[in-house]
């Protein structure tokens, strides 16, 4: 297996004798709140107790347990109960259970290495505290309840620095400030130079005057399943030299920045299957102060309603030499970044020339793009200087597409691209695959050509039946069945709906509204011998 793998929240049957094997001299890390497995004593296991799964689990990483449970109802004295605990059961793990309904965030409560933190009701703080904090210290679980903000800023409600493995889940967190006035120091969760692991999953985050979740330098944190709306800022900000983080799942609305922002040399951050709408961007990748911002990889995510979808660049800083009085120029970039498989839709008309679904700027070089679907926008492109292509800048609307639009979105490497031509020397010409949605560069494609077959079982036949696909948003093809007794005299069929009828058998056959599955069939009369019919299609 290697070592320093991390696993954590993996369904695994329990039927397994041993669901998770580890062999070999390599420590892994493995964070589990749902279940418990049995792993021999090098590895990294963290399985704490949550609001979810409050098990009873003598031994947690190898220590005995303690269970407080605090009826208190102000931080100050939640404090208290806890530093005791502490202090009379040294090295135990700390499993603090909080039943109040209502606390009073008075006092922050600084967190040792060992505790999980059960929350069954609600912390109302006041202003200038946090919640929970803690420096330098490991093996830290929250879960459950509700932190309220009150809607005063300057301090964060949960603060790590320089911790490991710290675990924040099913929590919500709210009113940390008015989105509409940016206060310092008022990100709801905050992690600065934390390590592997630190994760946060399935919180929800809404209203504040920074950020919802921030990172700051550090590696491998894990942000899934949250939503992270109505922030001054951004919804999640991978910032500077953040590295090997996944953010994942996650839903970020209403920000008036970005819904995920990643920048300053942040680098091997992975972004997958997010869903970021209605922000003033959806996904900002950015070097200002420091760079290059790399090697970050954006697969999978929606961007919706955002006045700017995709956005990656950086700025040039100067700075004037006290001695010498000369200004030296600084150009941070973003470089080596990878945009596959989004999808960017709904990007409303601006005034900005910069905005649009995709914004690739300079400073930044060699930003990989492949396979991303832009929809419904009313402006795709704006900058791509820093943007390479897999397929090329350019993209059909869901509704419409002519047989240039179909060209561009592949890249044809010297191949004939011409109606009549078959590159990928399967049988279908270029206009045939256009018109069938096909791959024209495809190697060993088989294309689905058009069939015919005798039907005998429907109504009022005997009928002769072709069947063929029939590109939904193709507005420059005109589709025509033809017929003949001898393969040498052809008619153009006019379907009547009685002698010759067209009707579709399958209204989206591959999944995605761009093909219907039509059938059209002709009667046969009892002299028929022979009928042939063939599809023509031609490009108006």
């Amino acid at each position: 297996m290697g070592s320093a793998n991390t696993l954590y929240q993996n369904k695994i049957s329990s039927n397994l004798s041993a669901p998770i094997s580890t062999t070999g001299t390599g420590i892994q890390r493995i964070c589990s709140t749902d279940a418990a497995y049995t792993l021999n004593s090098t590895q990294e296991y963290f399985y704490p107790p949550t609001i979810s799964n409050q098990h009873g689990d003598r031994l947690i990483c190898g220590r005995n347990r303690t269970d407080v449970t605090s009826y208190a109802t102000t931080l100050s004295d939640v404090k208290i109960v806890y530093d005791a605990a502490c202090a009379a059961n040294p090295g135990n793990f700390i499993v603090l259970h909080l039943t109040a309904p209502q606390i009073i965030g008075d006092s922050p409560v600084n967190l040792n290495s060992y505790t999980s933190v059960i929350l069954d009701g609600t912390i109302d703080l006041n202003p200038g505290i946090a919640a929970f904090t803690s420096s330098s210290r490991s093996n830290i679980c929250l879960s459950g309840g509700v932190i309220n903000g009150g809607n005063t800023t300057g301090r964060s409600g949960l603060f790590f620095s320089n911790c490991s493995r710290i675990i924040i889940e099913n929590m919500s967190l709210n009113n940390f400030g008015d989105k509409n006035s940016r206060v310092a120091n008022s990100d709801v969760i905050a992690f600065v130079s934390c390590q592997k692991l630190c994760i946060v999953m399935g919180c929800t985050l809404n209203g504040g005057a920074a950020r919802g979740i921030w990172t700051k330098g550090g590696n491998g944190y894990i942000l899934t399943d949250n939503s992270s709306a109505n922030m001054n800022m951004d919804g999640i900000d991978i910032d500077a030299y953040t590295a090997n983080a996944l953010v994942q799942f996650n839903t970020t609305m209403g920000n008036l920045r970005y819904g995920l922002f990643v920048e300053e040399a942040a680098i091997y951050n992975q972004l997958i299957g997010n869903y970021s709408v209605s922000n003033s961007m959806g996904i900002n990748v950015y070097a200002k102060v420091v760079g290059p911002t790399s090697y970050n990889s954006f697969i999978g995510n929606t961007c919706q309603a955002n006045p700017r979808g995709l956005r990656v660049g950086g700025a040039t800083e100067y700075e004037t030499n006290s001695m010498t009085g000369l200004v030296i120029a600084t150009t941070n970039s973003s470089e080596h970044n990878f945009f596959f498989n989004n999808t960017v839709l709904q990007t409303p008309a601006s005034t900005n020339t910069n905005d649009a679904a995709v914004c690739a700027q300079l400073s930044g070089s060699e930003n990989y793009f492949s396979q991303n679907s832009l929809l419904e926008n009313a402006k795709n492109y704006s900058q791509t200087d820093s943007a390479v292509f897999f397929n090329p800048p350019s993209s059909s609307s869901s509704s419409v597409l002519n047989y240039a639009d179909w060209q561009s979105s592949y890249f044809w490497y010297g191949k004939d691209s011409s109606l009549a031509a078959d590159p990928n020397t399967n049988g279908a010409s270029n206009l045939l695959e256009y018109a069938l949605v096909q791959n024209p560069l495809a190697v060993d494609s088989a294309p689905s050509f058009p069939y015919a077959a005798y039907d005998s079982t429907t109504l009022n036949g005997p009928w002769l039946a072709l069947t063929y696909r029939h590109n939904n948003f193709a507005t420059d093809l005109t589709y025509e069945v033809w017929s003949s007794s001898d393969l040498s005299s052809w008619s153009l069929l006019s379907v009547d709906g009685v002698n010759a009828i067209t009707q579709t058998d399958d209204s989206d056959v591959d999944g995605n509204g761009s093909v219907d599955l039509l059938r059209t069939r002709v009667k046969l009369g009892p002299n028929d011998k022979k009928r042939f019919l063939r599809l023509k299609i031609r490009k108006n």
